[in-house]
């Protein structure tokens, strides 16, 4: 049996055909097995053709099929089978839904969103920390301990009505706060519910709102022109009664009033504590999670409102606290509801999440229809093509020497250090020529000449699948200790590493999915396409352009810190809606019952399953079915425009005004520090301010630059807005820090602000690139573990001299590119990447 590979099948209530197990072993001989399931019986079916079996729930067409055993595509060749195995092999086996051809545009279709949510809940639960036993692992390995639990001890809620005051703050104490939360949401819930399932008739109009009504020949909400078999009605709200504006028929039957009562928590925040008469002396209030002590302003304030509310006891202080806290949420959600409404014409109550909102946002404001993938091969073909930012570490230590440093020693050699970003490098890429529609698989006959005469700005836009040869003689220019940056990043393991990343390596590239305006710059800047194996070609437009220059004029606008970060978030959860991988997907049902247990786990797609309490447990299923409802291919073009931006700055403008003189330390996805040697590169930039955003530099700066292209996407800007950068260490991506005249800065992923600031010191960075040490450091997090809240103390990695994407020289600072020619005399590189590099560079 060990020669004989078997796949198994079965059927959903509506027999629809899906792969149960698809087996990754290849063997000469393939048995095909229907599993059919009755209660708790099972029994296997030979499958005599596949094909016969599924072809009627795929097509009403009798001929020939050829069915791919993991997806149930089928296809009328052989040959083309063969070509859609290549990609779909490394797939999770699943039953692959598109969409239909009636159905494959997205467009804004819930106008419902735009009206206010009648009622909102706002809510916060205070808790007592709770100490528990645990031991003291050994702080050289990674650990997780829990040290507190966090139990509730207390509640506010209040109801946020559009109508008015509806009723007072709910205030709770007790050690049966939850079970109460629920009881007392609960009864309000279904009087809300009363409420909704009475509507009230529309109030008299006014006579500014009849004039309105009378003039008016397009819906309020759709927009679209009233027609006799759809005409125009009075649409009110039924709660409040009042008129909300003249809507077209279909429209005004498509509001309906919502089903469900949202409710926003604040944070979660003793109750043994609570009868004590004062608050605790100021040594008590130690803040474990940050690990340091509060400060003597912050306790007084706590005092005088102890003392001016009267306060009897911390359990009123508990009371007024979370009372307030409910209070503020409300004042500011509710200001921040009426932002999105005037701004976006959304209730923002209606989304679970920002990028979903932003996502309706732009489809109602552009009023754009996205042509989404019916043909699964083209939907293969651009996951092919989708590689995230490029983060590395390529030089790890430098200096800097200048005119604008005080220890400045005019007798060494000139050099600035530059921390340099690019404003919104997504939001630059979405503002640029995108894939709408028209996708059609075109022929393999463009040149090279032919791809290098293509506008960035036609009607018609191109993703190819290429083989690119990386000549040896590009090895140095773009892989010395000066670029350091080759170009065409792939996603693949590091030498001695299983788990892929987006390395930036110097080998041949096959079958490499790009977009045409990258293949441009590529072949511009000397690769050689070798060989065009398909080419995808559709129609492409800049229908996203204003929707970003509308976000981006807004962030210009802010006032504050918060408007700066939301406006920019609803540009860039944009890119991250298209990107949405529904293959990670998963179902979720909640049990309360043994039975409900029992039939969720007698599912032939269970995976597994989590205990939450006694009478609480989540089933997770497998996803039978698949569906590709997302314009993938958007967010694969907005990733390959960004780093045309990106290599564009650095080889076009960058290396070719200092050549030799500069060298890369460090890149991450829209920003670039570098070493410059020149004698004022301030005095450079006013050379080329329409490359530079400059409006964040002192008004009377010692450079005597002038403010410009503030906000502009896609400009550069100084990250240290003119202070001078004295110092640099990396030793990875996402781990390196650097001193200015004013400051240090420190960046590690993983590691939290705080701990960063008080246990690694910029001292740490430079030992531990030099020194082959592995450098630990514990913090105290807040944690959900089974819907259960509690306080842990994590040991984790910090520092690491190791560096997987690139490969580090001996002298601990410079690096090389993977597969750089001069790495030819390691084994090592030659079995991971399977290349021969006597033979590469014999054949150029």
């Amino acid at each position: 049996m060990n020669d004989i590979g078997i796949n198994i099948y079965s059927f959903e209530e509506d027999f629809k055909i899906f792969p149960l197990f698809i087996s990754d072993i290849v063997c000469e001989k393939h048995i095909d097995l229907l599993y059919i399931k009755n209660n708790d019986l099972g029994h296997y079916c030979f499958i005599k053709s596949l094909s016969r079996l599924v072809s009627k729930q795929l097509s009403k067409h009798q001929h020939k099929t050829y069915i791919c055993k993991r997806c149930l595509s089928a296809f009328q060749t052989e040959y083309k089978l063969l070509q859609h195995n290549e990609m779909c092999g490394d797939k999770s086996p699943a039953r692959v839904v598109m969409p239909s051809e009636t159905c494959k545009f997205l467009k804004f279709k819930i106008f419902q969103h735009s009206l206010k949510i009648p009622f909102v809940v706002y809510a916060d639960f205070e808790c007592v920390t709770m100490k528990t036993d645990t031991c003291c692992p050994d702080p050289n390995f990674s650990f997780t301990n829990m040290y507190e639990k966090h139990v509730p001890i207390g509640f506010c809620y209040f109801i946020s009505y559009q109508g008015g005051h509806y009723k007072d703050p709910v205030v709770y104490r007790g050690t049966d706060a939850p079970k109460c939360f629920i009881e007392k949401l609960e009864k309000d819930t279904i009087e809300i519910e009363h409420i909704y399932k009475n509507p009230k008739p529309l109030l008299p109009l006014t006579e500014s709102e009849k004039q309105l009504y009378d003039n008016a020949k397009n819906c309020y909400f759709c927009d679209q022109t009233f027609r006799e078999n759809n005409i125009k009605v009075r649409d009110h709200n039924h709660v409040t009664q009042k008129f909300n504006g003249p809507c077209c028929n279909s429209c005004n039957l498509a509001m309906k009033t919502p089903k469900f009562l949202p409710v926003f928590f604040h944070n979660l925040s003793g109750f043994e504590k609570c009868k004590d008469s004062c608050l605790p002396p100021i040594s008590k209030f130690y803040n474990e999670l940050n690990e340091e002590a509060i400060s003597v302003e912050d306790y007084n304030h706590a005092c005088r409102v102890f003392n001016q509310f009267n306060l009897s006891n911390l359990g009123e202080y508990c009371d007024l606290y979370v009372k307030t806290d409910v209070l503020l949420l409300t004042d500011l959600f509710e200001n921040f509801r009426k932002i999105c409404i005037h701004t976006y014409k959304l209730d923002l109550c209606w989304y679970f999440t920002t990028p979903a909102l932003s996502w309706d946002a732009m489809l109602l404001n552009t009023k754009v229809a996205i042509e989404l993938f019916t043909d699964y091969d083209m939907l293969l073909f651009i996951e092919n093509g989708v590689r995230g930012g490029i983060s590395q570490c390529c030089n790890r230590y430098a200096i800097a020497n200048n005119k604008y440093m005080p220890n400045f020693n005019p007798d060494d050699e000139v050099k600035y250090l530059m921390y340099l970003d690019a404003n919104d490098l997504y939001g630059y890429a979405m503002s640029k020529y995108l894939p709408l529609k028209d996708f059609v698989w075109n022929d393999n006959n463009l040149t090279t000449q032919d791809i290098l005469n293509l506008s960035d700005e036609s009607d018609v836009g191109y993703i190819l699948e290429v083989d690119l040869d990386y000549p040896p003689d590009l090895h140095d220019k773009h892989s010395d200790s000066l670029s350091l940056f080759p170009l065409a990043p792939e996603n693949k393991p590091p030498p001695n590493c299983k788990e892929p990343r987006l390395l930036t390596t110097l080998e041949p590239k096959t079958k490499y999915v790009l977009h045409y305006s990258n293949l441009k710059l590529y072949l511009k800047l000397g690769l050689v396409m070798k060989k065009i194996h398909r080419v995808l070609k559709f129609f492409q437009s800049p229908w996203l352009k204003n929707y970003i220059d509308y976000n981006t004029k807004l962030r210009t606008k802010a006032v504050n810190d918060f408007q700066k970060d939301f406006y920019k978030l609803m540009n860039n959860s944009i890119f991250g809606k298209t990107m949405e991988n529904v293959r990670r997907r998963v179902d979720i049902r909640l049990c309360s019952t043994e039975e409900q247990a029992r039939k969720l786990i007698a599912k032939l797609n269970f995976n597994r399953r989590t205990i939450f309490s006694e009478n609480l447990m989540a089933v997770h299923l497998k996803k039978n079915n698949i569906k590709f409802f997302k314009p993938i291919q958007v967010g694969m073009t907005i990733l390959d425009l960004s780093k045309v931006l990106m290599y564009s700055f650095h080889y076009e403008y960058m290396k070719h005004r200092y050549d030799s003189k500069i060298k890369l330390m460090y890149t991450d996805t829209d920003s670039f520090i570098y070493e410059i040697k020149t004698d004022d590169f301030y005095s450079d930039m006013k050379d080329d301010l329409n490359l530079y955003d400059t409006s964040d530099y002192d008004k009377n700066n010692v450079y005597n630059l002038p403010l410009v292209n503030k906000k502009v996407i896609g400009k550069m800007k100084d990250e240290n807005k003119g202070n001078i950068m004295i110092e640099y260490v990396g030793l990875k991506s996402k781990m390196y820090a650097y001193k200015t005249n004013n400051k240090i800065e420190k960046r590690l992923k993983g590691i939290k602000k705080q701990t960063l600031k008080n246990k690694i010191t910029f001292e740490d960075y430079k030992a531990y690139h030099l020194n082959q040490k592995l450098k630990y450091v514990d913090m105290n997090l807040i944690r959900s573990k089974f819907h259960s809240i509690q306080s842990i103390k994590q040991n984790k990695l910090a520092l690491s001299y190791k560096d997987d994407k690139r490969f580090v020289n001996g002298d601990g600072i410079t690096t090389l590119a993977h597969v750089h020619w001069s790495l030819r005399h390691l084994d090592l590189f030659n079995e991971q990447y399977d290349i021969k590099f006597d033979d590469m560079i014999n054949t150029q």
